[in-house]
């Protein structure tokens, strides 16, 4: 595939997962925590003050609706800027490291998602 095309394809990709993302947001019962604190959600920096930031975020985004469909957006469409779904730049390169590829970091992502969700289920049930 000729260098264009692929640059093509990968930027069609990156609109359809932002997209689905948007489409997410909006259907959205609740509002979702990035949209009332954006600046929170892009630091300029990953070191200092901006640490702090980073961790609020991402604890901002453990109690949001659409955390794994925005974790997997920043991680698929290879953001290489703020806080997605909870996951820094760093955890996101770690993931694609850890697992390979984006596509098998993706597909672990939405494994742990799933068995998090199922214990904590089984676990109101109790």
């Amino acid at each position: 595939m000729p260098k264009i095309a692929r640059a093509f394809a990968r930027t069609r990709n990156q609109f359809n997962l932002w997209m689905e993302l948007m489409t997410a947001i909006d259907n959205c019962p609740e509002v979702v925590p990035c949209t009332n604190f954006p600046d929170l959600f892009f630091p300029e920096s990953a070191n200092g003050h901006a640490l702090k930031d980073i961790r609020e975020a991402q604890r901002m985004c453990s109690s949001c609706p659409i955390q794994l469909k925005c974790a997997i957006y920043g991680l698929e469409a290879e953001e290489s800027d703020g806080v997605w779904g909870g996951l820094s730049l760093y955890d996101r390169k770690k993931l694609k490291k850890r697992y390979g590829s984006i596509r098998k970091a993706s597909e672990a992502l939405k494994i742990r998602y799933r068995q998090f969700t199922e214990d904590g289920i089984q676990a109101d049930k109790r």
